[in-house]
């Protein structure tokens, strides 16, 4: 009688780890709501879809369009000029989207518009532009960005990205909050459809 007790106790505490197991597994093992996950150039990918409604983005990105977010992306991919991506700028607000102007090693300087009451910014000697015109930060003094050129000699440095919104002079970038830094990009950001 004492050994089926025994067996009958081994069976449940098998079962019991077996279920704690399982239960583990689709914890940690399976996607939350909607996302997949992938192995990417050994890098684990969170993807997860939604949608972007920004007008500061408009050009690059339409209203209501919909969109894919990478996370996890950059822990082994290199941020590259033009790339998009969904960014936090303050732990209280919602990550936004931004386009990538310039990434580490870049060199770039604020010079005054032609009409002297604005300011266009140049990486590696050429003009950011928005479509077929300058892009620009809107005031006769120089934007935030200004103060990081001359603390960083013009060069950014590891981790350190300008990222900017599609349409001049911009609204929770570069322009206005200075550099931003690799670990504030929480995901790479692909178009998926307009």
């Amino acid at each position: 009688m004492k050994s089926f007790q025994l067996k009958r106790k081994e069976i449940l505490i098998l079962s019991g780890v077996g279920l704690c197991l399982l239960v583990w597994s689709a914890l940690v093992l399976l996607p939350w709501n909607g996302e997949t996950v992938r192995n990417e150039g050994g890098c684990e990918v969170r993807e997860k879809t939604g949608v972007v409604n920004e007008p500061g983005m408009a050009g690059l990105i339409p209203s209501n369009s919909k969109v894919r977010f990478l996370y996890g992306w950059y822990n082994c991919h290199t941020p590259e000029k033009g790339d998009l991506v969904l960014y936090r700028y303050s732990e209280k607000m919602d990550p936004i989207v931004r386009v990538v102007r310039a990434v580490e090693g870049d060199r770039f300087k604020l010079s005054p518009d032609s009409n002297g009451h604005s300011w266009n910014l140049l990486i590696n000697g050429e003009v950011v532009m928005a479509g077929d015109k300058p892009y620009f930060f809107g005031a006769a003094t120089p934007p935030t960005l200004s103060l990081y050129v001359k603390s960083h000699n013009g060069i950014l440095q590891p981790g350190e990205l300008i990222l900017l919104s599609s349409v001049p002079p911009g609204a929770l970038d570069s322009g206005i909050l200075g550099l931003r830094q690799i670990r504030d990009v929480m995901a790479k950001t692909e178009l998926i459809s307009r």
